[in-house]
């Protein structure tokens, strides 16, 4: 049906275009079609209208991180899980904590335990930290963030189970990352961690 479109909508500004002419006429006929198709499409338009709506409200902060990431870090690897605003908005390799655009992480089976799983978490419940690890990414990535910096490793928290499993990594000191925050709006800091060269 697509290749219609241009055609209709031609014919829909000539018709308009003749509708127009006659409604100028005073053309009884013509002002009456007008009127039935303004409340049929008004009537359409209240009916059938979609709400304004995405998958988070967070995406404008993950853009502003990308941004970030890209005029920071041009040259960096990064490990997260909301990789599309981040990835499009950074052009740098991403690496998907959860699995999505990951086969290792994917098919590695591992899932968040029964007891924690909500509906939330529906395909972000994978992880295999060894597998992020082996990777050694420059960067990693939290969902976390504030209105004051993040300096200390013990007021560090998680967001996705993915990223609390690396993160009692480095706590306890297997996986050789430092806090680094980012302030990537005014008052918004981003919770990071920067590989220990």
């Amino acid at each position: 049906m697509f290749p219609l479109v241009p055609a209709l909508y031609v014919l829909a500004v000539v018709g308009i275009a003749e509708l127009a002419r006659r409604i100028a006429r005073r053309d009884v006929a013509a002002i009456a079609a007008a009127a039935v198709a303004l409340a049929a499409g008004g009537r359409a338009a209240i009916h059938h209208a979609l709400p304004p709506q995405h998958a988070s409200p967070r995406v404008v902060e993950w853009a502003a991180i990308g941004s970030y990431l890209r005029a920071h870090f041009p040259r960096a690897t990064v490990a997260t899980v909301p990789i599309g605003a981040i990835g499009y908005y950074s052009r740098l390799p991403i690496l998907d904590l959860v699995g999505l655009t990951e086969p290792d992480i994917a098919r590695a089976g591992r899932s968040v335990p029964a007891e924690l799983l909500t509906r939330t978490w529906i395909g972000h419940e994978r992880h295999c930290t060894e597998c992020v690890l082996a990777r050694a990414p420059s960067l990693i990535v939290t969902t976390m963030h504030r209105e004051r910096p993040w300096r200390e490793l013990s007021e560090a928290r998680a967001g996705f189970y993915a990223d609390w499993l690396l993160l009692q990594e480095i706590k306890a000191g297997r996986a050789p990352y430092h806090v680094l925050d980012a302030e990537v709006m005014p008052g918004d800091h981003i919770l990071m961690f920067e590989r220990t060269p």
